[in-house]
């Protein structure tokens, strides 16, 4: 919170500019005092405030700043923990797909949006084969690195706007919004079916899991 000269303000070269070019600025504004805002350790931002002459300097603007950086770090711990659940809420923890809940929400919108406009709307269903011997045979963690990796595949196979959701367990889900003709779903159905019929990897131990 010491008290420094607006040039001091930046050591950007376009700040030095921006005063140079704006002198109402700087004979509004002489001096300066400013603070971290500190997250999780790490600063995310500052609160600055701007003094027209010194004789306003003191005190009193080290404690606003204290109270301002920390109503800033409470608003923003809040508004972390805000998204985290509700990333949690709509997307599956193992892969980071979209969940049932989400899928259900777009499907609805986009069925609705086609309804209105014509369109056509393509959803494709899979389900892994051979995934229940996979997860017997090598443990859970090699059906876990199967899951993400089919969701990795599925996910390039498809365009910009579509979506890839997991069901749950060996479950996905791909909603294809604003096709020009089935036959474009049946392309993408193609290439997924392609993608999931290489094998797999886990610690050196080569598996195989298809999709239906």
């Amino acid at each position: 919170t010491e008290s420094l000269e607006l040039k001091h303000f930046s050591r950007d070269a376009a700040w030095t500019c921006f005063l140079n070019s704006r002198p109402n600025v700087s004979a509004r504004f002489q001096y300066f005092c400013s603070a971290p805002i500190v997250v999780d350790s790490r600063p995310t931002g500052a609160v600055t405030i701007f003094f027209r002459d010194v004789k306003h300097l003191g005190d009193a603007p080290g404690e606003q700043l204290r109270l301002w950086c920390n109503i800033a770090t409470l608003a923003l711990e809040r508004r972390r923990l805000y998204d985290e659940l509700s990333h949690r809420a709509t997307y599956d923890g193992l892969t980071g797909l979209p969940n049932r809940g989400l899928l259900y929400e777009r499907l609805a919108a986009e069925i609705s949006h086609a309804s209105k406009g014509g369109g056509l709307v393509g959803l494709i269903y899979v389900d892994l084969d051979g995934f229940k011997e996979t997860n017997d045979v090598f443990g859970h963690n090699a059906g876990d690195a199967v899951l993400k990796e089919t969701a990795a595949r599925m996910t390039h196979c498809v365009r910009h706007g579509d979506t890839v959701a997991r069901l749950g367990g060996d479950e996905f889900v791909v909603l294809l919004p604003q096709l020009g003709k089935p036959a474009d779903a049946e392309r993408i159905a193609s290439k997924i079916d392609t993608a999931l019929d290489r094998p797999f990897f886990f610690n050196q131990q080569e598996l195989r899991v298809g999709g239906s």
